[in-house]
């Protein structure tokens, strides 16, 4: 009786072969339908806005299509009260409150926007918060992810 040699790694090129397939099926299609890239990116987005960004978080946020009004419901998840003094969104759309926000409270801000837009299209902008510590020493917030949503 013969033995059999190289089994072991014909299953292997062969399990090789078909992960391979299915990451290739995966790219194209995020890649040939766009809305579900969009999707992801949002995803991402309110995952790191919500979870991650410090000192200040961005729980909720939309943008109107007909006036490119930016709305952003912001935490602070910091220690200490702190003064929000310009939130600047890299989507030509910028606020100048003057909003006090303790600990653990939120606040909905608006944004003006020139930007105008049709309902359902991406919108994808950098944000910078500064803001004054409670000692009024001025610091700023640059998020690591762009603030990714849809157009209402």
């Amino acid at each position: 009786m013969e033995k059999i040699r190289g089994q072991g790694a014909t299953e292997y090129l062969m399990i090789f072969a078909g992960v391979l397939l299915i990451a290739m099926t995966a790219v194209v299609v995020l890649g040939f339908f766009p809305a579900f890239a969009g999707d992801a990116a949002i995803t991402t987005s309110n995952t790191y806005w919500r979870n991650e960004a410090r000192p200040f978080a961005i729980l909720e946020h939309s943008a109107f299509a007909s006036n490119g009004t930016f709305y952003v419901k912001v935490e602070n998840s910091g220690v200490e009260k702190m003064t929000v003094t310009d939130i600047l969104l890299g989507c030509n759309a910028e606020a100048k409150p003057t909003e006090e926000i303790a600990p653990g409270e939120n606040k909905i801000i608006p944004i003006e926007s020139e930007n105008k837009a049709t309902a359902g299209d991406l919108y994808e902008c950098d944000v910078t918060i500064a803001y004054l510590t409670k000692n009024q020493l001025p610091m700023t917030e640059y998020g690591d992810e762009k603030l990714v949503g849809r157009y209402v």
